[in-house]
């Protein structure tokens, strides 16, 4: 796809008329960089709206909570944590100093509230 297509994709999205694509990394990345915050929400509304919960909590999705700061999405995600060590397991691989503060509370949070129920494993 040519650079000014994927504009135009992103224009679109930005009035609301081509949501769909909402989903495609480049459109994520561009909304962060022009820091377009109405593009970012939405995106980051249509990943809570049509996240499924049978899928598995992956790697990928608490990077991507994390990259573009999706602080709702990541409230989402930890709901369906298994437990504190896949959590800790998925953190080990993301750049802890990139995170915001609000992502890192929320992972304190997680870990302080459930730091009993990993106890007895």
């Amino acid at each position: 796809m040519v650079w000014s297509e994927k504009f135009l994709e992103f224009l679109q999205i930005y009035h609301r008329v081509r949501i769909e694509a909402c989903r495609r990394f480049y459109i994520l990345e561009n909304a962060k960089k022009l820091n377009v915050l109405n593009v970012r929400r939405f995106c980051e509304r249509l990943l809570i709206e049509t996240n499924s919960i049978a899928q598995p909590y992956t790697f990928e999705k608490l990077w991507l909570a994390s990259e573009f700061n999706y602080n709702r999405y990541l409230t989402l995600l930890l709901k369906h944590v298994e437990s504190g060590k896949r959590l800790a397991a998925i953190l080990k691989d993301l750049d802890v100093e990139a995170m915001s503060s609000e992502f890192m509370k929320q992972c304190t949070k997680y870990f302080f509230e459930n730091s009993k129920n990993d106890i007895g494993e």
